[in-house]
């Protein structure tokens, strides 16, 4: 936000001092030193002329409470901003009013009357010293880089330079050329300032955006590595799961062909038991008759004998789908069926045993 420092055109002592007002946005391009603007002055707002004396980046008032310039008068009277410096300077050493010397300088300039002659009677043969106030103080204010705000550092400089060599010619009116140097000098230390106070400003903002580029930097780091973690577990998750899973199938055919194992081993035995009992059953039947034991031993060895064929036949075929059964299974290890042989070759021997004894009898 700009301010502009403006004196009233009123001829009034206890008002002869700037008053603040605010530069609207679309009247900072032709809000300069010197410039005539209408103001609302007072508290009935009363529209008034006045002039541009200074302008300003910081207010020296409540923000609230401070009135707009209502209007800057484009085609009224530009007062030369070094005639306003001049006219502050009579004011102070010399008393007055600054409004009538600044309606003085305006009017000075507007009949043509040479702007040196107005105050210093006898010097009209001193050059006018073209000083523009508002070039370097307009540039500073607008800077906002340290880049630019040094290259008006330098202009400000070089402007000190040319002024202390126009004093040293003799050929400007000395107050004058005092009034532009010391505003230079002034407009050296605001640009230096400037510059300092912009470096200080990029440099904590380079510092903040180093600090988000590398928290940025961390954060996607730790995105992906817990990403690739999460991946990770959730593939030894997924095999660990896979790998109870076979087990858990082999443990349920293992356990399905024990099941068999056992009821077949169960069935040959009652098989084998109901078998036995029968032909004890028959033996001790046909052995009534002592003439007719030789042909009865006869047959019933036949029959055991036929007995026997079938019965290794089906032992021989179940323990051959139990053994293809195991070996479909994916556990690689072998399976001991000792336990199931020697039942089986234990009944048959037992077999063997009774019908050997039944035949002796």
């Amino acid at each position: 936000m700009i301010f502009a420092d403006v004196i009233v055109d009123i001829s009034v002592k206890s008002l002869d001092r700037p008053f603040q007002y605010i530069v609207p946005e679309e009247m900072i391009d032709d809000a300069v030193i010197g410039a005539m603007v209408i103001i609302p002055f007072g508290s009935g707002n009363r529209e008034l002329k006045g002039y541009i004396i200074g302008l300003s980046g910081e207010a020296k008032f409540d923000v609230e409470r401070t009135k707009a310039i209502k209007e800057i008068v484009k085609q009224g009277v530009v007062a030369e901003s070094h005639l306003l410096s001049l006219a502050y300077w009579i004011k102070e050493n010399f008393g007055g009013t600054m409004n009538g010397f600044s309606t003085a300088t305006i009017n000075t300039r507007n009949t043509g009357i040479s702007k040196s002659s107005s105050f210093s009677p006898g010097k009209s043969t001193k050059k006018s010293l073209n000083y523009n106030a508002k070039q370097i103080s307009s540039q500073l204010i607008r800077a906002t880089k340290s880049r630019t705000a040094a290259a008006v550092l330098t202009k400000a400089k070089s402007t000190v330079n040319n002024l202390q060599h126009c004093l040293g010619t003799g050929e400007y009116d000395d107050s004058e050329v005092q009034i532009a140097l010391a505003h230079a000098k002034r407009m050296v230390k605001c640009a230096q300032s400037k510059v300092s106070n912009l470096k200080q400003e990029e440099n904590l903002q380079r510092k903040y955006e180093r600090e988000k580029s590398a928290k940025e930097m961390q954060q996607k780091s730790e995105v992906k590595r817990r990403v690739h973690q999460k991946e990770n577990d959730l593939k030894q998750k997924m095999a660990t799961e896979e790998i109870q899973q076979v087990q858990k199938e082999k443990s349920r055919r293992q356990e399905i062909i024990r099941k068999r194992r056992m009821h077949r081993n169960e069935e040959r035995s009652n098989i084998n038991e109901a078998d036995m009992k029968y032909l004890q059953n028959t033996m001790d039947y046909k052995h009534g008759g002592i003439s007719t034991a030789a042909g009865a031993a006869t047959v019933d060895l036949s029959y055991v004998g036929l007995q026997m064929s079938e019965l290794q036949q089906m032992e021989a075929q179940t323990e051959a789908q139990m053994n293809a059964e195991l070996n479909a299974t994916a556990d690689a290890g072998t399976v001991d069926t000792a336990t199931c042989d020697s039942g089986s070759s234990a009944a048959a021997a037992s077999f063997n045993g009774s019908v050997s004894s039944g035949s002796v009898l």
